[in-house]
């Protein structure tokens, strides 16, 4: 069913159970975010993401875009009040203070006029934010557990982040999500080499293309997407191009015909 909402004073219908977020997809209403990405389950880590709701009653509190669903008709949200960007500023002060070395955090420090933490704290790797976000679409997106992340450990003084090099299949999608650029990818003479924070590293043979012959995929990541999709897939051992080749010569046999 679909509902009204107003979201910073523009009246808009989206269906029940919408996410805040994803209502503001399409407008000129930005939320930051930094552990979402609409391929894995929101997770609701960095808390970057906060806007203000108001109920019948017109009392307001403070929660998560990514996670905060529209429930009923008239719902008002407000995504730049000053209790939002206080809140935002509180998660980004935690973040700096675990992870002093992120640039991008330092950029939107600035921008939300966020106080230099004194100290960094908490066990992460340079350059992570323990966002969890490669191990979400490792497990939720790929299927695959090469990386796993225990946010319970924090409190322990442990790492969450865990790697199995063994496990991995070489596809990327751990560092194409990536929002700091700490999980790294070369693609080199017919190998994927994965670099997970500096510590952890993994080689995998590339597959060559039926067609022209080049290096394009790893051999684990295409197994995977045949079964994610519980069958074969037409053209999978030909690289994007000797496949866009292939359909275009396809459409011009059957319109010539």
């Amino acid at each position: 069913m679909a509902l009204r909402i107003t979201i910073d004073g523009r009246e808009i219908r989206v269906e029940t159970g919408t996410t805040i977020l994803e209502a503001v997809e399409g407008l000129d209403i930005h939320i930051p975010t930094l552990c979402y990405h609409g391929g894995a389950r929101p997770y609701r880590a960095c808390q970057i993401c906060r806007v203000e709701i108001e109920d019948e009653q017109g009392r307001r509190r403070v929660a998560s875009a990514c996670t905060m669903p529209v429930r009923r008709e008239g719902q008002q949200v407000y995504t730049r009040s000053e209790a939002v960007l206080e809140a935002r500023r509180e998660a980004l002060q935690s973040l700096l203070a675990s992870h002093p070395k992120v640039d991008w955090l330092w950029e939107m420090a600035e921008e939300l006029g966020v106080a230099i933490p004194e100290s960094p704290v908490g066990p992460a790797p340079e350059g992570c934010i323990l966002c969890g976000l490669c191990a979400r679409t490792c497990s939720e997106v790929l299927g695959i557990e090469a990386i796993t992340y225990d946010r319970h450990a924090l409190g322990d003084g442990e790492l969450p982040l865990r790697v199995d090099p063994s496990a991995c299949i070489g596809c990327g999608a751990c560092a194409a999500v990536c929002p700091t650029g700490v999980i790294k990818q070369d693609d080199r003479d017919g190998w994927r080499q994965m670099e997970w924070w500096g510590m952890e590293r993994a080689e995998i043979e590339l597959q060559r293309c039926a067609g022209c012959g080049e290096y394009f995929a790893s051999p684990g990541a295409l197994a995977q997407a045949r079964k994610r999709v519980r069958g074969s897939l037409p053209m999978s051992d030909f690289c994007p191009t000797c496949r866009a080749l292939a359909a275009r010569q396809k459409l011009t046999l059957e319109i010539r015909t």
